[in-house]
């Protein structure tokens, strides 16, 4: 796949597509090159939209989301890819706890 170069980050997702299990995101998806101007919410929507189509929940499916998103993207993009996989996962775990606590509450 041709990357389009241009002063803005470049970057390639990896855009949801059916599939019917879940360890096989990375072989199920298509990947894209996109210019964006702001390469870290980018990344965060496509991981966000990533684990909402695979029901990626447990740690080694999120491990292998990352280095999906690291194999598929320039070294020059790592750390906002990081940044936002660190971001989503402290989503998850306030999801989780927030989902817990009413749990609780509920008698």
């Amino acid at each position: 796949m041709e990357e389009a170069k241009t002063e803005k980050s470049t970057r390639k997702a990896a855009a949801a597509t059916t599939t019917t299990t879940r360890d096989s995101f990375y072989h199920e998806s298509i990947t894209m090159a996109m210019s964006s101007s702001d390469p870290y919410q980018d990344f965060r929507s496509s991981m966000e939209e990533m684990v909402a189509a695979h029901g990626l929940r447990e740690w080694h499916s999120l491990q292998e989301l990352l280095q999906c998103y690291l194999r598929l993207n320039e070294k020059k993009n790592h750390k906002v890819i990081v940044m936002a996989f660190v971001d989503l996962l402290m989503h998850l775990m306030d999801q989780q706890l927030a989902a817990a606590s009413v749990r609780y509450r509920d008698p």
